[in-house]
């Protein structure tokens, strides 16, 4: 009969083991993968119940025998959280802000909760300070103090702090061996060894008793791997040596060694579980037959440290000795218990290839799984007929710290920081070899909020065939994550089983809920320059300098993140910190791969460290656009400026900026950036869609050109992409300056003038129209325009004073009026100039804006001075002298002409040669004052002259003399001064002739009457001479006359003659 197989009943055992407190989920075909949210009380909540349920410790055992205590708790508990000890308090009937909850540990005030004003009718999570919980069994109790003012209410559990596992801690952990738990005595003589005949009947190993040995506690030694029938601590055992058989089973099964190794290790009622005890060994050969051992080229005394592992796969070695065959098989069994008792199997079949050494390597994960515990390795030879020998077992102690599994992962966490408008966050937990098929992964989520108050929430999935070396996903929805607002999380996940004792447990991720709040300096990349990682420069990748000399301490771990905005797979690379990397700068590798897959891409970067039992700390971001700005990021081009220059008279509307990106994506906008002068200098712009060829216009208005003359402009553009932005390269742009009077320039122009440049004022009647044609030279509202036209010897007239353009005259021009008597101001034929200026610039005033060319005319002002030169005659009657009697003379029809000059220029002046025979006034108006001949000159305002001849008849002279004559001698008067005669017979030369010269000839008469103001006239016009008595009649004012003869001397009369000038 062939002999047990000893890695069969090994692992036989572990698997038949079934755990305390532990739900055994047998594995089957079809399993429910959905996630199932955790409810830990009754789903009532406590609403609408009018009892209190006593607290309850997440973790805690109910299976326990220990009176009084209802339920255990282990030291893995106490620190599950940073807190401590958590601890739900049931909700309950008519919860209300400001309720208080008092925790209690006996007498003792542990923890104080007030209820806010968002507390939701949800269970209360309190935590009591790990140094707060007392060993041995307690009253843990609660109460209610309602806002209300009822009596206070609670409910009390009884508790066993069970603090110290087995054996206490090891005071020299570095030791292989639990260094209180003392050696197993094996009941042997010296020297004896575990023959043939000592093997038949067994052997019993004696446990010395070990510090905080309790009732129920379970005993599990280990026969060179092979476990031995575990063994429990009755309560009248407590303090004394326990035995414990070693079977004659045991010892064949686990076959010959030299040395075989014998250790226990001790789990309590709450799974607090003791390190391997110190080793016993003892030589076991009950057969001859193994083959020999294998060989592990890192064991030391039956020691390897997993700081000699590493990252590396471990080597073992078996010797081919002479008898193996070439193509025998080999396979090697690797079986590994954990300090936390969970089973490591691994095993690998090779041919051998050549005799002497053939070499296994066992992966790292298993070796890391395997950590902390103990190793047996053996291999199975399988010859070419079939026939199998096995080797000895060799069994070795693996050290390290007990390995929990990795932290799970929240994707949406930024540098360790959650945002609390999320609606969803994904958890994701694992892979790991060691989660199989049928196991129950359980995820936990315990917040803090803002003011303090906890808040839990737990939940599963079974893990089925396509979930098996997968990442296990969880979704947590925002109402579980916006009432932690500024406050943080714990996040850790569970894999429990039937064959698993105690259950697989992670470690934590802490993270902040909240703003991202930078308290690092940011990372640096190599190669990055303004922002810019061009994959062509790096094409292996480049660093990413962090730091972090000042920030870190041993244990921190220090995370690398890079996001690009096109979304997907986040950059992740971690680092611990152990005493090489303490106290220095770090850096870490962006490989050329990655690199490629952000190409065109916004990058951030960000590093953060995780500290045990601390919120996470995060840097600023790092932003960089990663891609080759020469091929994807050209610089934009302005229309009509080639080779970057600019021709403001080749875009008097102002220039058009063409943004082209080469490979957009959905959602890219684009945006001008322009640097130039202060103010419209440096316009900005919205940004805008690209249009279906990828394409953006900008237009850069006439103000820009104007502000930015003769200066060199940047012109680049913003790509925004995912709220990210990256610049382009950037166009020099050269703006050249305008000239005055530059000839492409638009100019002013005279209208009535037409194409040619004369201002003919004998034409020209009204007022004149000075207009400036468009183009106007980079026009823009609300710029200043002066005109003027200035001419020798004349005021400047002008036309506009600096006045702001209107959007119509921007685009048809500019018009203004100018007075056609000023030109008249100027010499015939002189010259004047027509000046506009425009202020182009915001800063330019009149002395520095740009002059248009000048429009220069010649001014006709009049034609040839003229006048009728013909004689004028003027031969009315007329009498002179009437003023000095104080009569008042009237102008006299024949003896008043007007004569006025054409052409020439005004004003014309008038002047007679001999005023004394005719006179003229400054309207041209001749009167006649002498019976002779002379001339009137006429000159225009240029000096130039015309005359004409002027001969004056009938003008004679009034006299009266007072003296009362008679006819005779008034007859010889008038003979003597050489008098015309006044009375003619009703000719113009009659006394009648006196009203027509004269406006009231009262004066002369003194009255009216036949008896007033009588003269004597003598008609020298008959041959025989006659006088005559006139005087005004009282009726009508009419002179009226009598004949008075020259022979009467009685009658006397004053005379009135008139005398020829």
């Amino acid at each position: 009969m062939a002999s047990p197989d000893p890695w069969q009943a090994a692992t036989d055992f572990f698997r038949s083991r079934a755990m305390i407190g532990l739900m055994v989920m047998p594995i089957s075909d079809e399993i429910d993968d959905t996630q199932h949210d955790i409810v830990p009380f009754d789903s009532s909540g406590g609403l609408g119940l009018f009892s209190l349920f006593p607290p309850n410790i997440p973790g805690q055992f109910t299976g326990i025998d220990f009176p009084p205590a209802q339920v255990g708790v282990n030291r893995p508990l106490l620190y599950t959280s940073a807190k401590g000890l958590r601890v739900l308090v049931q909700a309950y009937l008519n919860m209300a802000q400001e309720d208080t909850i008092r925790l209690y540990v006996d007498k003792n005030l542990v923890a104080t909760s007030v209820l806010p004003a968002d507390h939701g009718n949800l269970d209360v999570v309190m935590h009591i300070a790990a140094n707060q919980v007392p060993a041995g069994v307690h009253t843990l109790r609660y109460e209610i103090l309602r806002k209300s003012g009822q009596p206070p209410e609670g409910a009390q559990i009884e508790v066993w702090f069970k603090i110290d596992p087995p054996g206490g801690n090891d005071p020299e952990p570095d030791l292989p061996g639990h260094q209180r738990l003392k050696p197993a005595r094996l009941q042997l003589k010296p020297g004896q060894v575990i023959d043939e005949e000592v093997a038949a009947e067994g052997v019993t190993a004696i446990i010395p008793p070990w510090p905080f040995m309790t009732k129920g506690d379970k005993l599990k030694l280990r026969f060179h791997g092979i476990a031995v029938t575990p063994y429990t601590v009755l309560e009248g055992e407590v303090g004394k040596e326990i035995s414990v058989f070693i079977s004659p089973e045991n010892i064949r099964v686990a076959g010959p060694a030299n040395p075989a190794v014998v250790v226990y290790q001790i789990e309590d009622q709450v799974e607090n579980v003791s390190d391997f005890s110190e080793r016993t060994t003892v030589v076991s050969d009950p057969d001859n037959n193994w083959l020999d051992p294998v060989f592990v080229p890192l064991a030391y005394e039956d020691r390897v440290s997993l700081d000699e592992v590493g990252f590396d796969d471990l080597e073992v070695q078996i010797i081919t000795r002479p008898g193996f065959a070439l193509k025998e098989k080999l396979r090697l069994r690797w079986a590994a218990t954990t300090q936390s008792g969970e089973v490591v199997e691994h095993s690998e079949e090779q041919s051998i290839s050549r005799l002497g050494i053939q070499s296994f390597k066992v992966p790292n994960s298993v070796v890391l799984a395997s950590a902390s515990g103990q190793v047996q390795v053996d291999y199975l030879r399988t010859k070419a007929d079939g026939e199998q020998n096995r080797s000895e077992i060799y069994v070795f102690t693996l050290q390290g710290k007990t390995l929990r599994l990795p932290a799970p992962l929240i994707t949406d966490l930024v540098g360790g920081t959650l945002d609390p408008a999320l609606s969803r966050a994904v958890v994701l937990c694992g892979p790991d070899d060691r989660i199989k098929k049928g196991f129950r992964v359980t995820l936990t989520w315990l917040g803090t909020s803002a003011s303090g108050r906890p808040h839990l929430y737990q939940t599963y999935r079974d893990v089925s065939d396509r979930l098996v070396g997968q990442a296990i996903a969880f979704n947590v929805t925002g109402k579980d994550i916006a009432p932690l607002n500024r406050g943080s999380v714990v996040v850790s996940f569970e894999v429990s089983h039937a064959t698993l004792n105690p259950a697989l447990v992670s470690e934590a991720t802490n993270a902040r809920i909240g703003e991202l709040k930078p308290v690092l300096p940011a990372p640096q990349v190599g190669g990055a320059v303004d922002g810019v990682l061009n994959p062509a420069q790096v094409p292996y990748g480049t660093d990413i300098q962090v730091a972090a000399a000042a920030y870190t301490r041993l244990g921190d771990v220090v995370h690398v993140e890079g996001r690009g905005d096109a979304g997907g797979v986040v950059f992740r690379d971690k680092l611990p910190i152990d005493q090489t990397q303490a106290g220095k700068d770090l850096e870490f590798w962006l490989d050329g791969e990655a690199i490629e897959f952000y190409r065109e891409q916004f990058f951030n970067l960000l590093w953060w460290i995780e500290r045990p039992d601390e919120l996470p700390q995060s840097s600023a971001l790092l932003e960089l656009y990663i891609g080759d700005p020469a091929q994807s990021l050209q610089p934009p081009t302005v229309r009509r400026a080639p080779d970057g220059v600019l021709d403001p008279l080749e875009n008097n509307g102002g220039a058009r900026a063409r943004v082209h990106v080469a490979s957009p994506r959905p959602g890219d906008q684009v945006r001008l950036l322009v640097k130039g002068a202060s103010g419209d200098g440096s316009p900005t712009f919205a940004p805008q869609q690209l249009n279906t060829d990828n394409v953006a216009f900008f237009v850069l208005r006439p103000s820009f050109i104007a502000e930015n003359l003769g200066k060199r402009v940047e012109v680049l553009y913003e790509l925004l992409r995912n709220g990210k932005t990256i610049q382009s390269r950037p166009l020099n742009l050269t703006v050249k300056t305008i000239s005055d009077g530059d000839p492409v320039l638009t100019r002013p122009h005279i209208v009535e003038a037409g194409a040619v440049p004369l201002i003919d004022l004998r034409i020209i009647q009204t007022d004149l129209t000075c207009v400036v044609k468009p183009p106007l030279p980079i026009a823009e509202v609300g710029q200043r325009v002066w005109i003027m036209v200035s001419g020798e010897g004349v005021e400047p007239l002008v036309l506009r004073p600096g006045t702001a353009l209107t959007a119509e005259e921007v685009t048809q021009g500019i018009s203004v009026t100018a007075a056609r008597s000023w030109f008249f101001e100027l010499k015939d034929l002189s010259g004047c100039e027509v000046i506009c200026k425009i202020a182009l610039g915001s800063s330019d005033g009149e002395g520095t804006a740009l002059v248009l060319p000048v429009a220069r005319y010649t001014v006709k002002v009049t034609q040839k001075l003229a006048i009728d030169t013909q004689p004028m005659l003027l031969n009315g009657w007329k009498l002179l002298g009437g003023a000095a009697y104080g009569l008042r003379e009237l102008e006299v029809v024949n003896n008043v002409q007007v004569r006025v000059p054409t052409g020439g220029r005004p004003p014309y002046t008038y002047r007679s040669a001999n005023a004394g025979i005719a006179s003229v006034d400054a309207n041209g108006k001749v009167s006649g004052l002498s019976n002779q001949s002379t001339t009137i000159t006429v000159t225009d305002a240029d000096g130039n002259q015309v005359a004409y001849p002027v001969r004056v008849m009938n003008v004679h002279r009034l006299i009266l003399n007072d003296t009362f004559m008679t006819a005779a001698q008034a007859g010889a008067w008038f003979m003597q001064f050489g008098a015309v005669s006044m009375d003619n017979s009703g000719q113009p030369m009659g006394w009648g002739i006196l009203q027509t010269n004269f406006v009231d000839v009262t004066p002369i008469y003194g009255g009216r009457g036949l008896y007033y103001g009588r003269f004597v006239s003598v008609n020298l016009s008959y041959p025989h001479l006659y006088a005559i008595e006139h005087s005004l009649l009282e009726s009508d004012g009419r002179m009226g006359s009598r004949n008075v003869l020259l022979s009467d001397g009685a009658t006397r009369s004053r005379v009135m003659g008139y005398f020829p000038t």
